[in-house]
Parts: structure tokens; C-alpha cells; sequence
């Protein structure tokens, strides 16, 4: 982490004795106070700055809002021309460490990314913004791939905010009499890598054996691996999870087997109301006999609604997937980056090579092929249209009532055929089969705009919302709410939500057309000429002609959509 003082040599050259007392006092203040906290050390103090070093990631995040916080008693009462304002860069790498100093690429780097923040900001690279949950450690919002000096290729940089603490999600009208259930991430003991992965791969079959019970409303597996190597308190996790109750495991070597403590808990009063220790065998588990995890799931299931049933007689509900190398798979392909979904695209065709019977790869890699398509990376995109279709064949071939594969064959039928009959079809089977289908419920929603039944939309993507408070793929999700919003003629909710949709992933391109309609809508001109200008640098072949031939909405829309475009500089 470096940190940088603003306008230093103006400030000294001002008022140097001042100045320096003023930064002495921080910096004893950042030694004694937010380095043992957050566990960090002192590499070195400069006149005007500091070199700091944390071993975890989360920590650093953390410490650079703790240093942030900790400027103001130092600027009090001062004219605004003698303020002290900071601003940090952070990154991960391995450096070279000796009792004074630090060496490596990695600290120039932090510094470069330093001097890319505005003052009273932090800016950190793409692996320290990894490690952080946005809306836990932090609000987060994609500044895109910048080039900074002396550093070749550019560097995919966020900036880092202090979290909102908003209140719980909430859940969606229909979910309030279905008892709201997440699976954490299992624990196991340090170093012991297959308890590790063994307890990933229980969790994700436990949380998909827990979604086919109608009755229960299960966060998806992508929100709750966030939270992994957490320990939070149970308000917390409601306030994160929207779930009233959650599943905690604890994996240990018992023998040639592994005993899994399993323990249900109640996070409005911290009660336990259901435990087990099953034993399980890795070959069974690994092999995609998901008996124990369905065994699992129906004692959970039935004990979990036995006491909503005792509880709540009269009343609503209150509040309330995926092997490890597949969840990563997920993430990388959702960067929008082509590095990253070229990782995405092999760990995926390594999965479907080891486990050819199984339908989830098959279902993403589908998902892959059409983001491809989607953000203009394809050299032919009817050809990876056909590959994606396929892939969705197989997926189904192998399970026919796959709720992803599904959805994602009813986002095909309905954008690359035109053919809403069957893309609406697909998606209502996909949503009949498994009522926790986020994704499913997102594409439902979208094609529900394009039949102009709009608050039917809005109540499918409040569902779907509700469904992944921390997805990953919540830019996508901001995307389609801001989408349905334009075409309600909400438009100062259309743009909030398409703002947070950039700021989510600033490299997903379907999103600029979309705000920069909302920024023309609550007149916001010089904004949408901007973003119109930055969308072309990135897709240069786009033009008002083409994004009208392709939209599937409303024509009305598409017409008004059209002509906004063209008023903000895209080509006919």
C-alpha cells in the first residue's frame, strides 16, 4: 500500500513547520492505530508519504479506509487551501522484503496506481479488488483498463469506497412464505487442501439439493462463496444474505473418510435448530452421487419449516452452487476481459473433459460462447451461436430439466432467433423446474419487456434480485433493472441502476447503450456523449443502425433508443 500526500511540496513551501507537525501526528496515528489492527508494518516513512505492507488482502482494503478516516482531525479548522488530502494505491505481488525495505515490480506498481487516484481516494489493482466483497469490505467501481508510466500493458484499476451497511435484502413479495435458507462455505483445517475441496464440493451439492424444495428460497452458491474465511455474526449475514437461516459445515479426516459437522442456524435468535455429523467418501461425492447432500437437505428442509410452521402459523416469512475450479471459471469469464475469458474458456473445456456426464460445464460454456458473441469478440457469430447451441443440447441431453441450461437456451432462442414463443417457453420451464433460478428469473424479466408487460418484468427482477444480493454477475443484473426501468418511464431509477451497472463492470458492453439513453432521458447530455464516445473506442464497428437491427424491445423504444444513440454521437 502506498500513501501519498497531496500537493506536498505547495503545502510545505506554505507552511512547512505546521504541515510537518500535522503529518508527524497521522503517521504516529496510522503506526499506533491502524497497523497492529489490521495487522500491517511500516516498510518505510517518507516526508511525504508511506510504504506499508500487509500479508492479507483483506486487511490492506480495510486499513486504507481506516487511513482515509483517520486525516480529518488533522485538517480541522484549516482553510481549504491548507487541507491535507491522501491518496493510496494498493497491489498484490510477491516482493523481495529485507528489515528496511521492500523490492519488486509490484510496489511501482502500487505507487502508479496511487498517483492514478483522485485526492481523498483509493485505487487498487484488479487482484487486491478480488478480495473484496462489494457491499461487505467495501463499494467498489470499475475504472476500466488504464495505462499508467513506465508500465507497458494496462492495468485493470478499481476504485475503493467505504461499504453503505444498507439494510437486509429484501425479499421478493412472492418469497415470503418460503423459508429463506444460505449455505456457507465449509470450514476445514488449515493446509489440509482435500477436506478443502471436498467441503466445497458438499456445500455446492447441499445448496442445490436444498433449491429443489418449492418451499425454500436458497441463496445462490456465487453470493455466499464470498464470504468465505469469514466468521460473521448472524445480524451480518441476514443484512448481507436477506436468508433467515443458514447452513455452516466444518469437514475433518475421520479415518479414510471425512466427517462433515453440519450445524442450522436461526440468525434472528442465533438458535441452533438442527446438527449432524455425516460421513462422507470422497470417490462417492466426486463421482456426482449426491445422496448424503439430498439427505442432508431433506432433514434440514423439513426441520427448518417444522419450526416456521410452529412460529409463524398466521404470519409471513420473515426475510429470509458448482465445483470450485467452475465457480472460478464463472467469475473469470464475467471480467469481460479477454485474458480472463480465455482462462474461463479452458477451465471449462477441462471440466467437460473430466466430467463428461455432467450437465452444469456443458450449460456455461453456452453462456460463454454468447458473452463472446455479445461483446463483439467473435469472428463469427453465427458459428459460436451454433457451438453454444450445442453445448445447451448436450447439457440438456444429460439432464433434461437443468434450470441454468435452460435459461440459457431461452436467452438464445429469444436474442440470437428472434423467436420469443420459444425463448419464453424455455424460460418458464427453466423457473417451473427450479424457483431459485436467479438467471432464470433475469431473462424472464428481459423478455417480459420486450411484450411490453412491464410490472410483470419488474416483479420477475425483483425475484431474481432477491435471489443474488452478492452474485458476481450483479452488473448484469443492474444492466436488465435499468433496462425495464427505461421502458416503465422510470427514468431516474433507470439511471441510477445503469450508473451501478458501470461501475459494477465497466468492461460489459451492452451496458453503455442503455445508460447512455437514461443519462439523454434526465438530460444529462455531456455524460452520454462521454460514455458514447468511450463505448465506440471500444466497440468501433457499432452504429445506431446496427443496435436497432439487433434490439429485440419494444419498437417504440427501439425507435426513441435509436435516435437518442445518434444524438449522442454514435454513427447512423
Amino acid at each position: 500500500v502506498i500513501v501519498d500526500l497531496v500537493e506536498s511540496v505547495r503545502l510545505m513551501r506554505e507552511n512547512e513547520e505546521e504541515v510537518i507537525g500535522r503529518w508527524i501526528g497521522f503517521v504516529e496515528d496510522v503506526r499506533l492505530e491502524v497497523l497492529p489492527l489490521h495487522h500491517g508494518r511500516l516498510v518505510k516513512s517518507l516526508g511525504d508519504g508511506l510504504l506499508l505492507e500487509f500479508l492479507q488482502m483483506r486487511e490492506a482494503i480495510a486499513a486504507c479506509l481506516h487511513i482515509q478516516t483517520l486525516i480529518a482531525p488533522y485538517n480541522a479548522g484549516k482553510s481549504a487551501d491548507s487541507v491535507m488530502q491522501l491518496r493510496l494505491g494498493a497491489h498484490a505481488a510477491d516482493v523481495v522484503v529485507d528489515e528496511l525495505d521492500v523490492y519488486g515490480s509490484g510496489v511501482n506498481l502500487a505507487a502508479r496506481l496511487a498517483g492514478l487516484a483522485l485526492p481523498g481516494t483509493i485505487v487498487v489493482s484488479d487482484e487486491v479488488r478480488d478480495a473484496a466483497v462489494a457491499g461487505l469490505d467495501a463499494e467498489v467501481e470499475d475504472l476500466g483498463e488504464c495505462f499508467l508510466k513506465h508500465i507497458e500493458l494496462p492495468v485493470r484499476a478499481w476504485k475503493i469506497l467505504p461499504p453503505h451497511h444498507e439494510q437486509a435484502v429484501p425479499a421478493a413479495t412472492q418469497d415470503l412464505f418460503r423459508a429463506s435458507m444460505a449455505v456457507l462455505p465449509f470450514a476445514a483445517r488449515e493446509g489440509d487442501l482435500e477436506a478443502s475441496r471436498l467441503g466445497d464440493v458438499f456445500a455446492d451439492d447441499l445448496t442445490q439439493a436444498l433449491a429443489r424444495h418449492a418451499e425454500c428460497r436458497v441463496v445462490s452458491r456465487l453470493s455466499t462463496v464470498a464470504l468465505s474465511g469469514r466468521n460473521l455474526p448472524p445480524r451480518e449475514l441476514f443484512r448481507l444474505l436477506g436468508a433467515r437461516y443458514v447452513v455452516s459445515g466444518l469437514v475433518e479426516r475421520s479415518g479414510p473418510q471425512f466427517e462433515v459437522e453440519l450445524v442450522v442456524r436461526d440468525v434472528a435468535s442465533g438458535d441452533t435448530i438442527w446438527s449432524a455429523r455425516p460421513r462422507v467418501d470422497v470417490k462417492e461425492l466426486l463421482g456426482s452421487d449426491e445422496r448424503i447432500a439430498q439427505v442432508a437437505a431433506r432433514d434440514i428442509h423439513a426441520s427448518v419449516l417444522g419450526l416456521e410452521l410452529r412460529s409463524f402459523v398466521d404470519a409471513p416469512f420473515t426475510h429470509m452452487h458448482g465445483y470450485s475450479a467452475l465457480l472460478g471459471c464463472i467469475a473469470f469469464m464475467h471480467k469481460m476481459a479477454r485474458p480472463q475469458a480465455e482462462r474461463a474458456r479452458q477451465g471449462l473445456e477441462h471440466l467437460i473433459e473430466r466430467f463428461p456426464r455432467t450437465a452444469e460445464p456443458y450449460a456455461w460454456q453456452a453462456k460463454w460462447l454468447m458473452l463472446r458473441v455479445a461483446q463483439g469478440w467473435s469472428d463469427d457469430a453465427a458459428l459460436d451461436t451454433r457451438k453454444a447451441k450445442a453445448a445447451i443440447a448436450r447439457s440438456l441431453e444429460m439432464c433434461p430439466h437443468h434450470s441454468l441450461a435452460l435459461a440459457i437456451d431461452g436467452q438464445i432462442a429469444l436474442f440470437a432467433d428472434g423467436d420469443r414463443r420459444r425463448g419464453i417457453e424455455r424460460l418458464q420451464l427453466a423457473i417451473d423446474h427450479n424457483p431459485n433460478e436467479s438467471l432464470a428469473w433475469l431473462f424472464y424479466s428481459n423478455a417480459l419487456v420486450n411484450e411490453a408487460r412491464v410490472p410483470d418484468a419488474i416483479a420477475s427482477l425483483d425475484r431474481a434480485n432477491s435471489l443474488a444480493p452478492l452474485d458476481p454477475l450483479k452488473f448484469l443484473f443492474d444492466n436488465l433493472s435499468s433496462y425495464a426501468l427505461l421502458v416503465a418511464g422510470r427514468h431516474q431509477e433507470a439511471h441510477a441502476a445503469a450508473v451501478a451497472a458501470v461501475r459494477g463492470n465497466r468492461q460489459h458492453l451492452p451496458t453503455y447503450p442503455i445508460l447512455i439513453v437514461a443519462e439523454m432521458l434526465v438530460g444529462h447530455e455531456d455524460e452520454a456523449r462521454r460514455h458514447a464516445s468511450e463505448f465506440l473506442r471500444m466497440h468501433p464497428a457499432m452504429s445506431t443502425a446496427a443496435y436497432a437491427a439487433r434490439h429485440r424491445g419494444p419498437r417504440h423504444f427501439v425507435d426513441l433508443s435509436a435516435r437518442l444513440l445518434r444524438d449522442a454521437g454514435l454513427p447512423a
